[in-house]
C-alpha cells in the first residue's frame, strides 16, 4: 500500500472523495454516493473545493442545515469532521493514514478506504 492516494484526481476531487469516504462509513456506498454528490453540487457548485465551501457556509451558520437537508446522517459527527478537515490544512495528495485518523470521524477503515488506489475510481467523473 502506498502512503499517498493515487487517484489521478485534483485536490477538489480528493476533498469530495474524503467527504464521501467519511459519509459512507457503515452505510451503503451507492446511496451515500448519490447523497454526497448532490451535497457537493449544492454546496460547491463552482468546484472550488468542498471543504472550503463548507467552511464558508459554516461561517454563515448554515452547515448543519445543509447536512440535514441532504440527509447525510450522523449530522453532528459529519459537521464536526468537515469543520476540522477544513481548518486542518491537510494536504490530501501527500497525507498518510495516520494524518487522516487525526480528523474527527475518520478511523482506520475509513482512512485506508481513502488511501487505497482505485477505490471507487471514476465516481466523481
Amino acid at each position: 500500500m502506498t502512503n499517498q492516494p493515487d487517484f489521478n484526481r485534483d485536490e477538489n476531487e480528493l476533498e469530495a472523495f474524503l467527504v464521501f469516504a467519511m459519509a459512507t462509513a457503515g452505510k451503503s456506498a451507492e446511496v451515500t454516493l448519490r447523497k454526497v454528490s448532490t451535497f457537493v453540487e449544492d454546496v460547491d457548485p463552482n468546484g472550488d473545493g468542498i471543504l472550503s465551501a463548507c467552511g464558508q457556509i459554516d461561517q454563515l451558520g448554515m452547515l448543519d442545515e445543509k447536512v440535514r437537508e441532504h440527509k447525510l446522517g450522523n449530522y453532528k459527527r459529519f459537521a464536526k469532521f468537515v469543520r476540522q478537515a477544513w481548518r486542518s490544512g491537510l494536504d490530501l495528495t501527500t497525507c498518510t493514514v495516520s494524518d487522516l485518523e487525526t480528523l474527527h470521524g475518520i478511523g482506520p477503515k475509513t482512512a485506508r478506504f481513502f488511501m487505497y488506489p482505485g477505490v471507487v475510481a471514476g465516481a466523481w467523473d
